[in-house]
């Protein structure tokens, strides 16, 4: 009789149904985290795009005010009554206060239109304290 009632309950694990309902089970327990994943990947992805499009925006504002900044301020010590003077005693005295309030600015120099340096901001650079080169008279 216990044969015949374990014969009977593998009959009954055997059976369409229940081998179906085990195999539905397992396809969405598999389906279900695979469909969260990608979703989510696909959301994320979005999400990384547009925060990397905004900072690239935002970095390429940042160096166009920076050159545009630097820009004028070149345009106004070219257009500087004291510079035109091409007197190299009077420009050092304006390149050098120029240098010192703009802490990114290396080196400056104005040249004749010989192309010959007139006056310079430093006679060393800042960062090694090595000698500038370049044409100086």
């Amino acid at each position: 009789m216990n044969r015949q009632n374990n014969k009977k309950k593998i009959k009954r694990f055997l059976s369409p149904w229940f081998v179906i309902s085990v195999l539905l089970i397992v396809a969405l327990l598999l389906l279900i985290p695979l469909m969260t994943v990608y979703l989510l990947r696909q959301a994320y992805d979005g999400q990384i795009r547009e925060e990397t499009s905004q900072t690239s925006a935002s970095i390429g504002r940042t160096v166009r005010s920076f050159v545009d900044g630097a820009y004028n301020l070149t345009y106004e010590l070219a257009v500087n009554p004291s510079i035109l003077t091409m007197d190299g005693s009077i420009q050092t005295k304006i390149i050098e206060s120029t240098a010192a309030r703009n802490s990114y600015i290396e080196l400056l120099y104005p040249t004749g239109i010989d192309g010959w340096q007139t006056a310079r901001s430093e006679e060393t650079t800042r960062l090694t304290g090595a000698p500038v080169g370049g044409f100086y008279r």
